[in-house]
């Protein structure tokens, strides 16, 4: 589990019964799965309010006491993500998750970032396989100056990661692939039915742990496909994003790639984290991600 020393506490509600057991069943899943090292000797107290409904908003109040309150509105259930409280909490404590993992080039520390589909899950896990460096995440990092704290959650393992050659035998011997449609009906069944009877959850972690369509990933614990796993912050080199141009992917160190990256993976919610930046630092989301960007001194 992410480990803090500020008090988080998040309240789920909403008319609507069924969507807000939804809500909470897929929250807690995600609180579940993830895991980092993140550490903040503050211990402020932040309250989320997260409220079901059919619009997205984002309200903040303080008392005398120094507490936090944040009131989230989310149109979907499937919204309530923990990556959005965690980028909140990130924003108010002057960091910043950045969507992408940690990858090591000639012995350095870079964050491969890049839109989803354009390939990182991919060379991250042929490095870690191949022993060229441990895993420390592949979608989300948290940037604090110069340092990079990994967040570790399962892999999104796709039919065309059955090219990597060490990953063919776990791809086959341990994971069906099923008909697109099939597979979206029996996933989405088994969501409601443990977010209502919360025993049954199982069968849903099996599903998505065991299947995979053309479309639909497989949720694998990276320790699950033999990856060593790495929590502890790294001394970070720059970055590296990949950028898909026509029908090929490049890298690229621009700045502007970079941002786009992380706006991309928070895009529902990239108004109301405008909003937050501007109330705690004074500066648009956008203006934020360049000046974290800049603050990585390359060496």
């Amino acid at each position: 589990m992410i480990s803090y020393n500020d008090i988080i506490e998040v309240q789920i509600e909403g008319k609507n019964f069924f969507k807000v057991k939804l809500a909470k069943f897929l929250f807690n899943l995600q609180c579940s799965t993830f895991e980092s090292s993140i550490n903040k000797n503050i211990g402020k107290k932040i309250f989320f309010k997260i409220i079901v409904c059919k619009i997205n908003s984002l309200e903040i109040f303080k008392n005398k006491n120094k507490e936090i309150f944040i009131n989230l509105k989310i149109d979907n259930p499937y919204n309530v993500v923990l990556s959005y409280v965690l980028q909140i909490w990130s924003i108010i404590n002057n960091y910043l998750i950045i969507h992408g993992g940690i990858y090591q080039k000639n012995s350095l520390n870079f964050i491969l970032t890049g839109k989803g589909g354009v390939g990182k899950t991919f060379k991250i896990i042929t490095a870690c396989l191949n022993k060229e460096q441990l895993f420390m995440g592949d979608d989300l990092v948290l940037l604090n100056g110069n340092k990079a704290i990994p967040i570790i959650r399962p892999i999104c393992l796709y039919p065309e990661h059955i090219k990597i050659n060490k990953l063919k035998p776990f791809i086959k011997e341990k994971i069906i692939k099923r008909n697109i449609i099939f597979l979206k009906i029996k996933r989405k069944l088994l969501c409601y039915l443990s977010a209502l009877i919360p025993k049954f959850d199982f069968l849903y972690f099996k599903s998505y742990q065991n299947e995979f369509s053309n479309l639909s990933w497989a949720y694998v614990p990276p320790k699950k496909i033999g990856m060593k796993v790495n929590y502890d912050p790294v001394k970070l080199s720059g970055f590296i994003t990949l950028v898909r141009k026509n029908k090929e992917v490049e890298e690229s160190n621009f700045a502007k790639d970079i941002i786009q990256s992380t706006e991309y993976e928070f895009n529902i919610f990239n108004k109301e984290l405008d909003y937050l930046t501007n109330y705690f630092h004074s500066k648009s989301f956008n203006k934020y991600i360049s000046e974290k960007i800049q603050e990585v001194n390359i060496e």
